[in-house]
């Protein structure tokens, strides 16, 4: 009877070991997963002046969470950021050679029914964008006063004939 009791309870250790070992790998396997394709942005954009000439700027940086990521731009008159959140507030900043801001905006990122860019009286960058939006090409426009204007960049070749358009 003793020895069944320590078959009993030595098959019962293992039980418990097994299942601990199968919750600490499961819970190290998803924390190393990267972020989901669903749960980020990118930006194609295009910076201009008002009068509607490129912007040359030397740098754009993004601000959000505790995140600074600055995109060197040199003679690009596109630029593309990957991995933006969906939601939330981005500030946006378009620097000179020096690295000294010649305009900032605060982008406020949300989901909604249709996509949309528009600038708020309050000079806050108002984005809508579907669930299903993984791209969305906007436009800049920097001011003389260093507001920044944004709105969808709607003459982007190709941009109405996109499926997350329509």
């Amino acid at each position: 009877m003793e020895t069944r009791k320590k078959c009993v309870c030595a098959l019962g250790l293992l039980l418990i070991l097994f299942a601990l070992g199968s919750f600490i790998s499961t819970k190290e396997t998803r924390a190393a997963l990267p972020a989901e394709p669903e749960n980020t942005l990118t930006i194609m954009a295009e910076l201009s002046w008002p009068e509607g000439p490129p912007l040359r700027c030397d740098m754009v940086r993004l601000s959000f969470g505790n995140t600074n990521s600055n995109y060197q731009l040199g003679a690009a008159e596109v630029f593309q950021i990957s991995g933006l959140p969906r939601s939330g507030e981005v500030l946006l900043s378009v620097l000179d050679q020096q690295k000294r801001p010649l305009g900032t905006m605060t982008l406020s990122l949300s989901e909604g029914a249709v996509i949309d860019a528009v600038t708020g009286e309050d000079g806050i960058g108002h984005i809508m964008l579907r669930k299903d939006t993984e791209v969305l090409p906007l436009s800049f426009s920097l001011t003389d006063s260093g507001s920044i204007r944004c709105g969808l960049w709607l003459t982007k070749p190709g941009f109405t004939e996109q499926q997350w358009y329509k």
